[in-house]
């Protein structure tokens, strides 16, 4: 029996879940894991639902729409201090420094791409998009751009 895990409505119901189904013998486990997965922002890979709110979407959209018409597309561009400070990104590099200056990390920037952040999230239908939600583009072939 799976003891509500499953029917938990986030993560941390559900590491608290677990401790209390016996599957861990720490006293300490479930804060612990809560911890982990706050540190290392692990709960962008939760498929249940919203994982962040307005105000830090908000936060994203803001750091881009600083670079709005400042910032040349530069191919592989954005992956270092130096680009980001001069406003060198591409897609997925501008994407990534949006995210990371709103507190959401979504993997290193040295090695992000759009097939790096395309399993990032969940799809949805156009008609339940949001606010700050990812858009990708076939451009130079499937998924080759987002935005």
């Amino acid at each position: 029996k799976e003891n509500g895990v499953l029917d938990a409505k986030n993560y941390v119901e559900q590491a608290q879940c677990i401790q209390k189904a016996g599957y861990a013998t720490d006293p300490n486990y479930a804060n612990q894991l809560i911890q982990v997965i706050n540190d290392f922002g692990l709960n962008l890979y939760d498929m249940n639902g919203d994982v962040v709110g307005n105000d830090v979407i908000e936060k994203a959209i803001e750091a881009g729409m600083k670079w709005v018409g400042k910032s040349p597309y530069v191919w592989g561009g954005g992956r270092n201090q130096a680009d980001v400070d001069a406003g060198r990104f591409d897609c997925s590099s501008l994407v990534h420094y949006c995210y990371a200056s709103a507190g959401i990390q979504l993997g290193p920037r040295e090695s992000v791409t759009t097939w790096s952040l395309i399993n990032m999230g969940k799809p949805v239908p156009a008609s339940e998009m949001k606010r700050g939600d990812l858009i990708f583009f076939d451009t130079a072939g499937r998924n080759g751009h987002i935005g």
